[in-house]
């Protein structure tokens, strides 16, 4: 659940180059994530 406890999915239309955008998007953050876990890791 979110961070309210409620959560609404909706449904959306957008491009493929959109969606491409969005996982590399995704991709990112989860690098970062991993690499500051990382260095968390390592305290």
């Amino acid at each position: 659940m979110g961070c309210s406890g409620i959560e609404k999915i909706i449904e959306i239309s957008i491009s493929e180059a959109e969606k491409a955008a969005l996982l590399t998007s995704a991709e990112s953050v989860r690098r970062n994530i991993n690499q500051a876990q990382k260095i968390l890791d390592s305290l």
